[in-house]
């Protein structure tokens, strides 16, 4: 069983948040914090891990999984600038960072429950290329495509966005993992916080599915790639102003746009299910490559005299292993091998001996 707690916490004016998935299916664990952060460096990984020995020994410390989003306007953790009087120092501001993250992740972990995960691709255009290749063979981040010599963009663009949907055993969306390949740099240059277009991101999609909607960004693979548009820059801008509309709330709209086409199929779980009563006799249907326990449970609880119970039935269907053989491991009790796990099994067992017993009643 996979058990999800869900953790967030936030600062003003625009809140930076540490937003923490915990799972657990009983045998492995890992807490994962995707921070408002321009990087995780090793000091930090180091000191909450030192904090959560204490706090929460019931975690594998080595679990602990941290990833930044890259905005620029994060505060310093490391003493990497000048900070102004009158502001919380570098040293400050990693003490309480610290703090906060640990007890994110403490209450993810202790708020665990049983939780199903889905997944989604959808497409968002956000991320550009941003090095520029010149006809004497060099590329030049940011270059100048005016030059006479301009032949093109260096590499690829990824605008697909590799979404996980995760939900109560009662279907209710819970929280949304994105993975972007673009770093949250549309801000850079001002001097107020701000967590660039994940705040937006975040406000635009809890008004779609809910306040208490959590959001965990995932910055994928992105070195050469950034949100300021390279090409059109003044007809992009007019057209934001036409539009009456910020650079990170476009990108906002656009990745709420994203989760919203593809939605409805990550909300559903489809397995077709047929189960027929011939007098005595019932027949009930399923997709998978079923393990046997499955099917004995079925029969045992059946009010049927006689239970017959097809597999590999209507649609293509992935091995379903019961938890002993999980725990067993092997080809075909694998997560690579099957696509539900024991939990799903036991649904499965629980919908299709109700529907059986319902013929006889």
């Amino acid at each position: 069983m996979l058990w999800l707690g869900g953790a967030a916490g936030p600062l003003p004016p625009d809140p930076l948040t540490a937003t923490a998935p915990a799972l657990d299916n009983g045998n492995d664990q890992a807490a994962m914090v995707s921070l408002d952060l321009i990087s995780v460096s090793q000091k930090l990984m180091e000191g909450v891990r030192e904090r959560l020995k204490t706090t929460l020994p019931e975690l594998d410390a080595r679990n602990l999984l941290l990833n930044a989003t890259h905005t620029r306007t994060a505060p310093d953790v490391d003493g990497a600038y000048e900070i102004p009087a009158g502001v919380m120092t570098s040293a400050e501001y990693f003490d309480f960072l610290a703090d906060s993250v640990t007890d994110t992740a403490v209450r993810a972990w202790r708020a665990r429950r049983p939780a199903g995960v889905s997944w989604a691709l959808g497409h968002a255009v956000i991320g550009y290329n941003r090095r520029a290749s010149f006809a004497d063979g060099r590329s030049v981040m940011y270059g100048p495509l005016a030059r006479p010599d301009f032949l093109g963009f260096e590499g690829y663009e990824d605008h697909a966005l590799e979404m996980l949907f995760f939900w109560t055993p009662d279907r209710k969306l819970t929280g949304i993992g994105i993975n972007v390949a673009c770093p949250a740099q549309a801000l850079g240059r001002e001097r107020f916080v701000s967590a660039d277009f994940w705040h937006d991101a975040r406000v635009e999609l809890r008004r779609r599915y809910g306040d208490d909607l959590f959001v965990f960004p995932m910055i994928g693979a992105a070195g050469d790639q950034s949100p300021h548009v390279q090409l059109r820059q003044a007809a992009e801008a007019k057209m934001r102003e036409r539009l009456g509309i910020s650079v990170t709330g476009q990108i906002a709209r656009r990745i709420a746009q994203a989760v919203e086409e593809v939605y409805p199929a990550a909300a559903e779980f489809p397995m077709e299910l047929h189960v027929i009563r011939l007098g005595d006799v019932a027949l009930a249907t399923n997709p998978f490559e079923l393990f046997l326990d499955f099917g004995l449970r079925m029969k045992a609880r059946s009010r049927a005299e006689l239970t017959f119970v097809i597999q590999l039935a209507c649609s293509e269907g992935d091995y379903l292993p019961t938890a002993k053989a999980v725990a067993g491991g092997g080809y075909g009790a694998e997560i690579a091998s099957n696509l539900v796990g024991p939990e799903g099994g036991q649904v499965l067992v629980d919908r299709t001996v109700a529907l059986i017993n319902s013929l006889f009643e």
